[in-house]
């Protein structure tokens, strides 16, 4: 029947303790919430006015694994936070399991080898290196879709003319004037992919 300030008001003398390793004044209670037995931890640290609570069904866990847990959740959190702002995550456009599944992957490994890299090289930024990265995967991104574009309307104006596509290729494959032609426009796509800053 009390709230959370009326709970730290009446239990911060009695029950208050001070945790030296977190540098905190904390309170520790197992109340009755909705039906259910929770543990609350109300923590106050050296320079805060105010508690910040703790809320947990695990009625077992001492104030100090309570803290390293929401570290540790708190980590997550903030990985999160940097694979949607900066490597996309959440943005494929997939409609598969398994290819969401795959993105996801994807990304976290990113984020992973982006991680050593920052430990490796300490003098650059997190954002800095995933603002790089953040580019050079929109870029891919596009090229891939206009590539995907280009496909497209090729096969579908190879079947409205009623074209056999593997018949143009071998045709294009013995015309040496042609795969000549074919080849020095795979090479400046395979320069251009290598040099993204050409996009301007």
């Amino acid at each position: 029947m009390q709230n959370a300030n009326q709970l730290t008001v009446k239990n911060e003398r009695k029950l208050g303790k001070y945790s030296k390793l977190y540098r905190s004044h904390y309170i520790s209670l197992i109340v009755d919430y909705k039906g259910e037995r929770v543990h609350l931890f109300f923590v106050k640290y050296n320079k805060s006015k105010t508690y910040t609570l703790l809320l947990t069904t695990d009625l077992t866990l001492s104030f100090v694994k309570a803290i390293e847990l929401y570290q540790i959740r708190w980590t997550i959190e903030v990985l999160f936070k940097e694979c949607k702002q900066y490597l996309r995550l959440g943005r494929s456009q997939n409609t598969n399991f398994d290819g969401q599944i795959a993105d996801t992957t994807l990304t976290l490994v990113t984020h992973i080898i982006l991680s050593l890299q920052k430990r490796f090289e300490s003098y650059e930024t997190m954002g800095e290196i995933f603002r790089a990265t953040q580019q050079k995967l929109l870029e891919l991104t596009l090229w891939e879709r206009l590539i995907k574009i280009f496909m497209k309307l090729i096969t579908e104006l190879l079947e409205i003319l009623c074209v056999d596509i593997e018949e143009i290729m071998e045709k294009l494959m013995q015309n040496n004037k042609a795969s000549n032609k074919l080849e020095t426009i795979l090479q400046s796509m395979s320069g251009f992919l290598d040099n993204p800053e050409k996009i301007n």
